[in-house]
């Protein structure tokens, strides 16, 4: 991911994962990276869009129910 859209910051930890921080232009744009990377992604903050991506995962698995 790191290597495909712009960062601002990213480390890599000792367990293989990497936080990074990304310049967001839109919501909706962050909204589709989110379900894009699936279960391979955790957003670490801000707080609110904690929020909002399990949000935007609950009404995927609404809309796969249905």
């Amino acid at each position: 991911v790191i290597k495909r859209y712009p960062v601002d910051d990213a480390v890599e930890r000792a367990d293989g994962s990497v936080e990074a921080r990304f310049p967001v232009a839109s919501d909706r744009w962050l909204e589709r990276l989110l379900l894009r990377l699936g279960g391979a992604v955790e957003v670490v903050e801000p707080t609110d869009w904690r929020d909002r991506a399990a949000a935007v995962a609950a009404r995927v698995l609404v809309a796969y129910e249905a």
